[in-house]
């Protein structure tokens, strides 16, 4: 169905593709058209812009949170190489005194042995053992023992007699001139194969860690490691 326009406007005669202006219809729509676009076009400039700083400024952060956990990780690596100079600077000043003190030891042992052996004689571990230890607990050589693993199986005997538990003189051998002199032999052998032990264990890097620590402690009670 045809639209009629009102009388008036039809009077007014505007010109096809004209507003009631004198404006041409095809250029507004034309113009709003473009500045609509425009108008889209910079949104999405913005949009875009908006975008970019996001990821620039999460792009910085990352970087910025990576690079604190590599320094925390060299921090941590260079705390553990620290570590393990300082316990190696350690342990090699702990083994020096223990390889000093071991010397010291040999030097009392020996002198002790060679003022036995003037004394005595060869038989010094029997006599002892005789003086001492009562006849039932005196050890017998094993037939095809050698004389040297018997006075050593021996010696363990008196040293056993001798000391207390903790390694220590027991009262009955302090008090006598000769028997102290044998019970002082006795805790310097104790303490010698204590802390050769030790030392053995301490040196060998494939030593378990259990045994390592249980030396540790002992080096520990015999001040090896105090500064």
């Amino acid at each position: 169905m045809a639209i009629t326009l009102p009388q008036d406007i039809q009077d007014l005669e505007i010109p096809p593709g004209m507003d009631a202006r004198g404006g041409d219809l095809s250029t507004r729509e034309t113009f709003e058209r473009a500045q609509k676009a425009d108008f889209a076009a910079r949104d999405a400039q913005d949009l875009l812009q908006r975008q970019i700083r996001g990821v620039t400024e999460l792009t910085g952060e990352q970087a910025n949170t990576a690079s604190a956990a590599h320094s925390a990780k060299n921090d941590a690596e260079e705390k553990k190489r620290r570590k393990q100079s300082s316990d190696a600077l350690e342990m090699q000043m702990i083994l020096n005194s223990m390889r000093e003190r071991m010397a010291v030891l040999d030097g009392q042992i020996a002198d002790f042995e060679a003022g036995f052996e003037a004394k005595y004689g060869d038989a010094w571990r029997e006599i002892m053992a005789n003086e001492i230890l009562d006849p039932d607990e005196i050890p017998e050589r094993q037939p095809g023992e050698s004389m040297e693993d018997y006075r050593e199986r021996l010696e363990n005997d008196l040293i056993e007699e001798m000391l207390d538990e903790n390694g220590k003189i027991k009262d009955e051998y302090k008090n006598d001139p000769e028997k102290r002199q044998w019970a002082q032999w006795a805790e310097a052998q104790h303490e010698r194969r204590e802390i050769g032990r030790d030392y053995d264990v301490l040196s060998d890097p494939s030593s378990p860690t259990e045994q390592r620590e249980a030396s540790l402690q002992n080096t520990r009670e015999y001040g090896f490691n105090e500064s």
